[in-house]
């Protein structure tokens, strides 16, 4: 039947427009029947809002209203006919044709893949089918199917000869899933929409009201004009524009192309980098929030990468802010958690084995059925961080030394409970029913004790999280067990994990709060104030570039969705916007999250031709923040001189006794000090795959420290020398890496083993000379050693010596710190700078302060052992010291001691002392004030 077209002004939401409409169209002395009506619209969101309008509108008017049927277009068609076989889900249509492409010929696969998969790459078989099936879909949302593009290829000549071979062998393809469905008495929904327009099907007893849909494929609008009912067509625009818009309302691309957008430069603000343009748009929202309450305010983001710094700014302004199409289902903590299960199912190493233990669910599955420590996940990442283990732990790991013992005990504990958990999960590739009940025990026993607590913001994506993946777990069952493909667990998880890609979250709703939507579902908003951001060319209006079976051309010749309609749908969508809205403001940026350089939309270029230039030269122009903190502050100062305070100490705790690299690290900087050596704080890291610098150091100290042995500590045999060490670093790199070791720490014992070979030269030399080994590793403990504070209690000193040696002969004590960094000080230039009188190292001077109970002789040296990358520069390095040095190193000493018993340790030493510093957040480097 011929469609009825009503144009609506365009001077209000389009929303607003259709309660009016259909108020004079159906409301009769109070009585307002839209029950016999079918309202058809763009998104359920806007058809929660329009019925949302109609029962204010009742209300407002004391009518006594039936509501409509409210539905999307791509619910529509099974409403208007019966299909007369059940209809295929997802689940069942990707796996038939999993099933096609398992059983097509070598050549049907040829003739369109570069690289035919391997049989039992079950994986990588379900992603074609998913492709494939997209691609049929769509194809036949506009009656098409691959044999028929295949022909207009030959006939059009659109394509070289081979593009035509390629569809001609998907035909072959797609012939063999209709038969494979019709044996199993289904049909797919595109398969049986065609069937039910070519049997004439269709029939309806209601209206049907097709509002704001502009874009639709052939197969929906001959739904539209063949159903035997009267058909409405609501077109948000001013009858004049009624050329731009076909029978049944939808837009006529051509007519799009050219036409002039009414955006004033003023109505553009031009930003930097996102950050920018978040607090472009807070300062845009400050303004509109003077004129409009949140809730009559809109944010469009047609680039989602956009959001994590909008939502930043707006929890630093404290304004409420909702995503009005929610957060991929992919996101919530359900499928994080079939992600992190899936991929260690994969592959059981040490890295995916941690990542599954951070889910909050199974951290609580272990902790109420394990006895932990309360910091079980340091142990685990400590663990790591002494073995750079490979493997998931077991009672065959490595041992660490004896600091991390207690970690490797926790963590072996872990990974036997998760490994009894998971063991059902494991085994033989099987049909996927097979798999349910064993997946619903994993997910049953996991969950089972883990509690959310009432407000907790993700609690809504662990509900429809946990609904969404019930409903696809048991969708395995509604799967005819003749085509279920053998899949191990994890194949099937992650099968499930692309079936779920496409949902999403909503959140929850918030009346205060100022709604963020997509770019989509703009046409369709009603908020009277609109600010757009992330209107960047790659993104509005978005194209189709490089697709490899449907480029732009052929889209085009076949009527499909192609450039030119995305134009028309994204300019007609802006032009709404510029007509409807009491206030419109669109921020631009100039560089994306990667840092690449962005340029403008399209669109924002749709205005005359003498007015380009103009336009060209405004968004060349970025906004100043120069003023940006007096006008806007989208941090909330916490104090009168800072935004965010650096925390300052409370209860501080004095230390009662010092290590000699204590003193170091107060006069590098006495906050890092406090942190450091008082709090412990540390920085825990389990993604390196070799040993830091400190690891590395106390590996060959850990092999130097048997050179005490009686039997080598007077060799003068090199060779013999190197032998022995050889094998005691060979014995704990077993000990505390495994057998089972990564290319880089391999490369790190190496090189471990070419320092110690030139080292045993140098010591061969040194015992050549008279010294004798008296002492490594020597542990000073508290108690033992003490500094004299004058007018004050001493204070104790602790700490390990690397080595002594002691010359009979000369009666020469010589006390040396090992060094294996790759760059080194000479030791007395590494502690004091003469030229300036300042000191930077306290250690080699205190030294002789700590060994009154082990001294012997009459002379005492001090200096380094260098041990780094360069085998020519190994070598005992002494520090001469003259006596007033080693007085004023004592006064230097004096000094910090009394600063410490004080409570001085702040604020933090500014720019920071290390290029990479652990506690740059704590300290905040890079924060500046104003």
């Amino acid at each position: 039947m011929p469609t009825e077209r009503h144009f609506l002004n365009w001077d209000k939401p389009l929303l607003w427009s259709t309660v009016d409409w259909l108020a004079e169209r159906y409301e009769n002395h109070g009585r307002w029947d839209l029950s016999q009506a079918i309202i058809v619209i763009p998104s359920s969101l806007a058809g929660r809002r329009l019925l949302e309008y109609l029962a204010i509108r009742a209300d407002e008017e004391r009518w006594h209203m039936l509501p409509p049927q409210i539905c999307t277009m791509g619910t529509l068609p099974e409403l208007l006919y019966r299909a007369r076989r059940p209809l295929a889900g997802d689940a069942v249509q990707t796996m038939v044709w999993t099933e096609v492409l398992l059983h097509a010929p070598a050549s049907a696969l040829e003739a369109w893949l570069f690289q035919v998969p391997e049989k039992t790459r079950i994986d990588e078989w379900l992603e074609l089918a998913k492709n494939l099936s997209s691609m049929h879909r769509e194809l036949a949302s506009d009656d098409l199917d691959f044999a028929t593009v295949a022909q207009w290829i030959g006939e059009k000549q659109l394509a070289p000869l081979a593009e035509q071979n390629r569809w001609a062998a998907l035909a072959h393809l797609q012939k063999d899933y209709w038969n494979r469905l019709d044996r199993l008495e289904l049909w797919d929904a595109q398969t049986a929409r065609r069937i039910a327009l070519q049997k004439k099907e269709l029939h309806c007893t209601k209206d049907i009201i097709s509002l704001g849909n502009v874009d639709l494929n052939l197969i929906q609008k001959r739904f539209l004009q063949e159903v035997d009912t009267n058909v409405i067509a609501l077109i948000g625009a001013p009858e004049k524009w009624k050329s731009g818009f076909d029978s049944i309302g939808c837009l006529v691309a051509e007519a799009w192309q050219g036409i002039e957008v009414p955006i004033e430069d003023s109505q553009i603000l031009v930003a930097g980098n996102p950050a920018d343009q978040a607090l472009a748009v807070m300062e845009t929202l400050g303004g509109l929030l003077e004129r409009f309450e949140s809730k009559e305010i809109t944010l469009g983001v047609p680039d989602a990468s956009l959001i994590p710094y909008l939502r930043f700014q707006f929890e630093q302004a404290d304004t409420a802010v909702r995503y009005g199409p929610g957060s991929s289902v992919s996101e919530s903590p359900p499928f994080k958690l079939v992600a992190a299960l899936t991929t260690f199912l994969q592959a059981d190493n040490y890295t995916n084995w941690a990542s599954l233990l951070r889910h909050p669910a199974v951290e609580n599955y272990l902790r109420t059925r394990l006895q932990l420590p309360n910091d079980w996940l340091i142990h685990i990442d400590r663990y790591y961080h002494e073995t750079l283990i490979r493997d998931v732990p077991s009672k065959q790991s490595p041992f660490p030394d004896k600091r991390a013992l207690e970690c490797r005990e926790t963590a072996i504990k872990v990974a036997e409970c998760l490994s009894q958990l998971l063991h059902p999960l494991r085994g033989a590739s099987r049909p996927i029913w097979q798999w349910v009940p064993e997946v619903v025990e994993f997910f049953q026993a996991l969950l089972s004790t883990y509690k959310l607590a009432p407000d907790d913001p993700l609690a809504h994506l662990w509900k429809d999280g946990c609904v969404i993946l019930n409903d696809l777990i048991c969708s395995a069952n509604t799967i005819p067990h003749e085509i279920q493909l053998p899949l191990s667990c994890s194949e099937w998880l992650r099968w499930l994990l692309r079936q779920a890609s496409a949902n999403q979250i909503a959140e929850p709703p918030s009346a205060d709060a100022i709604e963020m939507l997509g770019w989509l579902e703009l046409l369709m908003d009603d908020a009277p104030a609109l600010v757009i951001t992330g209107m960047s060319l790659s993104v509005v209006p978005d194209a189709v570039h490089g697709d490899a079976f449907l480029p732009n051309q052929l889209r085009s010749a076949l009527g499909l969705m192609d450039n030119e309609r995305r134009w028309a749908r994204d300019a007609y969508s802006l032009m709404v916007a510029t007509q409807s809205r009491e206030a419109l403001h669109v921020v631009v940026g100039r560089l994306g999250t990667g840092g690449e350089p962005l340029l403008p939309s399209r669109l924002l270029f749709a205005t005359p031709t003498d007015q380009i230039g103009s336009r060209v030269h405004h968004l060349l122009k970025v906004r100043s923040r120069k003023n940006t903190e007096t006008n806007y502050r989208s941090w909330k100062p916490q104090d009168e001189d800072h935004l965010l305070p650096i925390p300052e100490f409370t209860n501080v705790r004095i230390p009662k006794a010092l290590s000699v690299t204590d003193f170091k690290s107060y006069l590098t900087c006495p906050y890092r000090y406090y942190l450091d050596r008082v709090l412990r704080l540390e920085e825990l890291d389990d993604s390196p795959i070799e040993l830091d610098a400190r690891r590395f150091g106390t590996l060959v100290h850990d092999c130097l420290d048997k050179l005490v042995d009686p039997a080598i500590n007077t060799s003068q045999d090199a060779e013999q020398i190197f032998e022995f060490l050889k094998k005691h670093l060979d014995r704990l790199v077993l000990e505390r890496f495994g057998s089972t070791k990564s290319a880089a720490l391999e490369i790190q014992v190496a090189q471990a083993e070419q320092r110690l070979m030139a080292f045993s030269a140098e010591q061969a030399k040194r015992a050549l000379e008279g010294w004798v080994i008296k002492y490594t590793e020597l542990e000073i403990k508290e108690g033992d050693a003490f500094f004299p504070v004058e007018g004050e209690p001493p204070m104790k000193l602790k700490g390990r010596i690397d080595r002594i040696d002691y010359h009979p002969k000369n009666q020469t004590m010589a006390i040396w710190d090992y060094k294996t960094s790759d760059t080194y000080n000479d030791p007395r230039d590494a502690h004091y700078d003469e030229k300036n009188d300042q000191w930077h190292d306290l250690q080699l001077p205190l030294y002789r302060h700590m060994i009154s109970k082990f001294r012997e002789g009459t002379d005492l040296v001090v200096g380094y052992i260098t041990l780094p990358r360069k085998l020519t520069d190994i070598k005992f390095r002494i520090a001469p010291f003259s006596k007033e040095e080693l007085e004023s190193a004592d006064r230097k000493a004096t000094e910090i001691i009394r600063d410490i018993r004080a409570g001085k340790f702040g604020p933090p030493v500014f720019p920071p002392p290390f290029p990479i510093d652990p506690y740059a957040a704590i300290c905040q480097n890079d924060m500046y004030t104003t």
